[in-house]
């Protein structure tokens, strides 16, 4: 699969406007988790977006704790997929904000591979990994 020509944007929390503008699945997806996002934790959370023609393909939402980041959900529009947008959006996060310990929460397989090549990509890293995939 040919890799993804993608811009990535950091932003607070996907603006439910910008998002909702896009009218994809992925839009309407990310517009309801936007909203389901509580007061208490709306201050802590990050999201960092993938565009392409100008349009959303893909989002990570996440928090940071310290050093610690704990990722909430990475979502890369299904026509988009395998195409290396979601790596691209891991890799943007670790630069950043260069954790030194990743909480994450795997709930698929293609997350679990995602996991693993970044466990290897970044052996200075503590990955704590609940999987629900087994």
């Amino acid at each position: 699969m040919k890799a993804a020509k993608v811009t990535i944007h950091f932003c607070k929390s996907p603006h439910p406007a910008t998002i909702l503008a896009n009218k994809t699945p992925i839009g309407r997806l990310l517009y309801e988790a936007a909203e389901t996002v509580g007061a208490a934790n709306a201050a802590s959370t990050h999201a960092v977006v993938a565009y392409q023609n100008r349009r959303i393909v893909g989002v990570l939402k996440y928090s940071l704790f310290d050093d610690t980041l704990v990722p909430s959900g990475t979502i890369v529009d299904p026509r988009c997929r395998r195409r290396g947008i979601a790596r691209k959006l891991w890799k943007a996060v670790i630069k950043k904000h260069s954790p030194k310990i990743i909480e994450v929460s795997v709930s698929s397989v293609a997350g679990m591979k995602l996991v693993k090549q970044l466990k290897t990509s970044y052996p200075s890293i503590v990955f704590v990994v609940h999987d629900y995939v087994s």
